[in-house]
């Protein structure tokens, strides 16, 4: 696999997120609020620390891998039963 494709496929857009500063953010200062949005679900909240930014991303990203383990097992679940068929 070239490097480039190899990139691609470790930056799932299932692992994206937009997040949207308020104009008044002092990040240095540890003052922060906005918006934040995940790519593909499109499940967005609102934030007053980086606290429940992280929080919130930690959540969704948590229900991402329990939904990718759950198609993997069904697929597994199929390709056994097909090739006990065979």
């Amino acid at each position: 696999m070239e490097a480039g494709s190899e990139q691609r496929a470790l930056l799932s857009p299932h692992y994206a997120f937009v997040v949207q500063w308020a104009i008044d953010t002092q990040i240095a200062e540890g003052r922060m609020h906005g918006r934040v949005e995940h790519v593909v679900s499109r499940q967005a909240i609102h934030f007053t620390s980086l606290d429940a930014l992280l929080a919130f991303m930690a959540r969704v990203l948590q229900e991402v891998v329990a939904h990718e383990e759950q198609v993997k097992a069904e697929t597994a679940k199929l390709s056994t039963s097909d090739s006990d068929q065979a």
